[in-house]
């Protein structure tokens, strides 16, 4: 464009966008902005970017005690998730910060509403600081029969929030192409599944997240037409739900990448009939109880170094961080490029990963030995010390490294 950018206060050198800025939502998304950031550290939106250093964002503002009469400020907030997530003023790329306490709601995104939305709970009210450990948000269904969050519209975001007592956790299901983003969010004790995109085309980021103890999938996934996104699922936790960790029914796309994640408990691990390859690395697969692998030989699932099959560790008593010997500890690869900074209580992550959506100050364990696995060997007689005495299968409840010949 050669319209006028329209600086919040060029003069005094403020180079934020203006409300009535051309440069909003005139960029060009590309892929390698994902995770991205403007000068001010918020992320980049996935479709509509702005044009320039600054990514504009209104915020709205949502409390237990507020009321939806009032303007939707931080001195007179919203009172409730759905008035917010339909209300005439939002535009895309909006965002709403809904403060600390229960929701007892199901949220529809209708598919007439604003696309990109930003949701993002985990704040204290009385200085609206982010702090989604000590100041949760909890969004709960009034009947598991409904989806606590059911998005029609395409591109929403969901941060800081608890998602539980629904029929799913969240239901993304637009037909446009779209991605659906969670960050620091815990996904629990749903009826059905915890995360679940299910249209063509639609894709997921998910980044410290604890998906766990729902009915059925942590997350399942869907598409047959292709999209511009790919699936993305970083330092999660994915553990005691009762189908698979990750279920994903794809047939066309484009490739998954699962960094740094535990999926442990689950009735499967990972349960993909086919599609395009699965990138798994620095991540631990343990002790699901049908397999840890369902469906995965051949080229759609690429194990890389760092993969695990050992027991996680988990502090137990439903709580997933990471005690004193856990082999996850420290074993993560650096993901500061793809959004990852923190986990799942706001902790710093560097100068080293953890394995999974929590980080903690425990030391490196030492390596378990490698076992080698070879699927055309005749059977499991191989010790698994070498490629010639490989075992047949990755071989469920054994500790080992995964180092696997095709």
């Amino acid at each position: 464009t050669g319209a006028d950018p329209l600086f919040a206060d060029w003069p005094n050198a403020d180079f934020h966008l203006a409300t009535n800025s051309p440069c909003i939502h005139a960029g060009l998304y590309a892929m390698w902005m994902t995770g991205g950031a403007d000068l001010d550290g918020e992320p980049r939106l996935m479709g509509p970017v702005d044009i320039g250093a600054d990514e504009y964002t209104r915020y709205h503002y949502v409390t237990r005690d507020g009321a939806d009469a009032n303007p939707g400020t931080q001195l007179s907030p919203w009172g409730t998730l759905q008035y917010a997530v339909t209300n005439a003023a939002m535009f895309p790329g909006d965002t709403i910060l809904v403060g600390e306490g229960i929701y007892t709601q199901a949220v529809l995104f209708p598919n007439n509403g604003k696309n990109g939305l930003t949701l993002k709970g985990g704040f204290n009210t009385n200085d609206w600081s982010w702090a989604p450990a000590a100041h949760p948000t909890i969004i709960r269904s009034p009947t598991n029969t409904s989806d606590v969050l059911s998005m029609a519209s395409a591109n929403h975001t969901l941060m800081g929030l608890t998602l539980t007592g629904g029929r799913h956790g969240a239901y993304g299901y637009s037909g446009a192409d779209s991605r659906y983003s969670f960050s620091h969010c815990v996904i629990t004790n749903n009826a059905q599944d915890g995360i679940r995109t299910w249209s063509n085309p639609c894709d997921l980021l998910a980044r410290n997240c604890l998906i766990a103890r729902n009915g059925q999938n942590g997350i399942a996934t869907h598409q047959d037409g292709g999209s511009s996104y790919a699936r993305e699922i970083y330092n999660c936790t994915i553990a005691d739900n009762g189908g698979s960790g990750f279920f994903d029914n794809y047939q066309y796309g484009r490739p998954i990448y699962m960094y740094n994640c535990i999926m442990a408990y689950n009735g499967y691990g990972i349960n993909r009939p086919g599609g395009p390859a699965l990138y798994l690395a620095n991540s631990c697969v343990y002790g699901n109880a049908t397999d840890d692998f369902a469906r995965v030989d051949g080229p759609n699932i690429v194990f890389q170094p760092g993969d695990m099959t050992a027991h996680p560790g988990f502090a137990g008593g439903g709580d997933y961080r990471l005690q004193s010997g856990s082999p996850c500890a420290a074993r993560g690869q650096d993901l500061a490029l793809s959004g990852v900074t923190d986990d799942l209580d706001g902790a710093r992550r560097q100068p080293r990963y953890d394995i999974g959506c929590y980080q903690s100050s425990l030391p490196e364990t030492p390596r378990y030995p490698v076992t080698y696995a070879d699927a055309a060997m005749p059977d499991e007689s191989g010790d698994g010390t070498s490629w010639a005495t490989a075992k047949k299968t990755i071989g469920k409840g054994k500790l080992f490294r995964i180092i696997r010949q095709d």
